[in-house]
Formats: structure tokens, C-alpha cells, sequence
């Protein structure tokens, strides 16, 4: 997304020349110049606002708001699913727990 997605290409040269303009550094492997890779530019702090300003306009990772479910029974199903699974490694904690103990 920040250097391939066609989409956002606008983004992509302004984000790329505020990252040159603050480290010298182009996007991706360059001949004879240095460059910045994704990692790079996500761990520079000199980067940290361009790249803000290219999730801001581009919406990347921004939800469209709350899922909605088709009914509510799918949305307790889901909630009741996830709390059924913590609550059974609960009792496996509680459990391997007292073992330990006994053992001792």
C-alpha cells in the first residue's frame, strides 16, 4: 500500500517525497542512493507524520463503523462463542494449577 497500490499513487508520491525531503532516502532499492524500506520508514520518527497523513487520506484501516449483524442472535452467538472459549482456558488454568499444587 505504500509504495505498489495503484489506487493510491497520489498519496504514495507525496508521502515518498516528504520521507526524502526529511531522511535523503528514496523508496525500495535504488542504484548507487540510499533507500528506505517499509520497516524503515515505520520505524524512522522522522516519518511518523507522513505517514499519518498518507493513512488519513488514503482511509486505510479506518472501519466503516460497527459490523452489522443480521439478527442479534448472531451477535450474542458471537459474544457468547468468545466468552465460552475464555472461560473454558479459565477453568484449564485453574486446573493445571492444581495439579502443580498437588504435586508439590
Amino acid at each position: 500500500m505504500f509504495k505498489n497500490c495503484p489506487e493510491w499513487k497520489s498519496q504514495q508520491k507525496a508521502l515518498w517525497a516528504t520521507v526524502l525531503d526529511t531522511t535523503r532516502k528514496l523508496p525500495g532499492p535504488t542504484r548507487g542512493r540510499a533507500h528506505t524500506n517499509i520497516a524503515e520508514l515505520l520505524a524512522d520518527e522522522r516519518c511518523s507524520q507522513a505517514v499519518i497523513q498518507f493513512l488519513a487520506t488514503t482511509d486505510v484501516g479506518k472501519t466503516a463503523g460497527p459490523p452489522v449483524a443480521e439478527d442479534n442472535e448472531d451477535a450474542a452467538s458471537e459474544v457468547s462463542e468468545w466468552g465460552a472459549r475464555d472461560l473454558a482456558e479459565r477453568a484449564w488454568e485453574r486446573e493445571m494449577e492444581a495439579i502443580s499444587l498437588g504435586e508439590e
